[in-house]
C-alpha cells in the first residue's frame, strides 16, 4: 500500500482540528415535551386514561405529548404498550390518550394545537387498518399535583433591590422570575421608574453565570475541548436584535472552572469585554465573582450565600472604584412551597 503524503496527512490533521472546534447547537429537541416543569424519576406506576376517562379536574399538570406510530394492523395493545415505555421514559404519572375528537379541549397555545392535530388527525386507530400503511397514537402526558412534593427546591421569584446611599438600605425594584432552569423570563418592575429593568438587563443578566454557562436554547451554540470534552467556548445570536455575545471557559490545573472571558457585541457600538474569576466553596458551589473590565480593573464583586438545606438564598454585589467596595444592588431568592402547585400550575 502506497503511504500518504506529508502534505496529505497535514491536510487531514487541519480539517481534524477544524471540525473539532465547530461549534454546535445543543441538542434539546424533545418535541414530547410541552412544559418545561420538572419529572425527576419515580416508581409510581403509569396510569392509562382512555377516550371517556378522565383524572380530575386541575389536580395535574400537562407536560408532554407523546406519539406513537406503527404499521397498520398493529394490536392497539401494543400501541398502548409502547406509549407506555415513552410515558415512563419521561418520568410522567399518567397518560390521557388523545384523538382528533377530542384534542383540542386541551391546548389554548396555538403552535401545539397544530403539533397535536398533526399526530392525530385523520389516522387514529382506523376501523380498517388496511386503508392506511400506517396507525398514530397520540397521548398526553401529565404529573399529578400530589406527586410534586419536589417544588420546593425550584426558586419562584428573585427580589432585586437598590441599594440607596441616602437612606443606607437596599429598595425593591424588581422581580425576576426564573424558569426550572433558572434562566429569567419575565422582569417586573416594583419601583417607580423603570430601574428594575435597566438595573436587571445592565448588571445582572449580562454577567449571570446561569444565562452564560446554562442556558441552552437555540440561541445559543458550543464548542467542547477536543482533549478534555469540557466547554471550551459558547456563542449566543439575540434573535430580535442580533446583539452577540461570546464566552469561553478557563480551567485551573486541576481541570476547575475558575474564570469566564465574554465579549458582547451590539450592532454600532464598540464591543465590551469582561473578565468574570470564580471562586467556588469547600462543596462546589460558586461563592465569588469579580467581574473586570477590559484593562483588568475589578468593577463588581458578587458574593453567593447558601442556607443549610444548600439552597442559595441571597446575593450581594458591591461596585469597586478605586479599590474601594460600595454596597450595590442585592438579591433574594424565593422558593416555592408544596402548596404553590395548586396556585401556579
Amino acid at each position: 500500500m502506497k503511504a500518504k503524503s506529508p502534505l496529505l496527512w497535514a491536510m487531514v490533521i487541519t480539517l481534524l482540528i477544524l471540525f473539532t472546534g465547530c461549534h454546535q447547537s445543543y441538542n434539546i429537541n424533545n418535541h414530547s415535551r410541552i412544559s418545561d416543569f420538572p419529572t425527576p424519576p419515580h416508581n409510581y406506576n403509569i396510569e392509562m386514561f382512555f377516550p371517556g376517562e378522565l383524572p380530575e379536574d386541575n389536580q395535574y399538570i400537562r407536560t408532554h405529548i407523546f406519539e406513537v406510530v406503527a404499521p397498520a394492523g398493529t394490536p392497539y395493545t401494543s400501541l398502548v404498550h409502547q406509549m407506555r415505555e415513552k410515558a415512563s421514559a419521561s418520568n410522567v404519572d399518567a397518560v390521557i390518550i388523545i384523538n382528533k375528537g377530542n384534542y383540542s379541549q386541551w391546548f389554548s397555545d396555538k403552535t401545539t394545537l397544530d403539533y397535536v392535530s398533526e399526530l392525530v388527525t385523520g389516522q387514529y386507530i382506523p376501523e380498517d387498518y388496511s386503508l392506511v400503511e400506517e396507525t398514530k397514537l397520540a397521548g398526553l402526558g401529565i404529573k399529578y399535583k400530589a406527586n410534586v412534593d419536589y417544588l420546593t427546591k425550584y426558586r419562584l421569584v428573585d427580589q432585586l433591590h437598590l441599594f440607596d446611599s441616602e437612606k443606607q438600605e437596599y429598595t425593591h425594584i424588581a422581580n425576576l422570575y426564573p424558569d426550572f432552569n433558572n434562566i429569567i423570563f419575565e422582569v417586573e418592575n416594583t419601583a417607580d421608574s423603570n430601574e428594575g429593568v435597566f438595573h436587571y438587563a445592565q448588571y445582572i443578566k449580562k454577567h449571570s453565570l446561569a444565562f452564560l454557562m446554562d442556558d441552552k436554547s437555540s440561541a445559543w451554540k458550543h464548542s467542547l475541548n477536543a482533549t478534555t470534552g469540557k466547554l471550551k467556548k459558547r456563542k449566543y445570536t439575540d434573535p430580535t436584535t442580533q446583539n452577540r455575545i461570546s464566552v469561553s471557559f478557563n480551567y485551573n490545573d486541576a481541570g476547575k472552572l475558575n474564570a469566564l472571558k465574554t465579549r458582547h457585541r451590539q450592532l454600532g457600538r464598540i464591543p465590551e469585554e469582561y473578565l468574570l474569576e470564580l471562586e467556588m466553596d469547600s462543596l462546589g458551589r460558586f461563592s465569588e465573582k469579580i467581574v473586570k473590565n477590559a484593562e483588568g480593573a475589578p468593577i463588581f464583586i458578587e458574593w453567593f450565600y447558601y442556607n443549610e438545606e444548600g439552597y442559595l438564598v441571597n446575593s450581594l454585589i458591591y461596585s469597586i472604584e478605586d479599590g474601594k467596595e460600595s454596597p450595590f444592588l442585592k438579591i433574594d431568592y424565593l422558593y416555592y412551597q408544596e402548596e404553590d402547585v395548586y396556585t401556579y400550575f
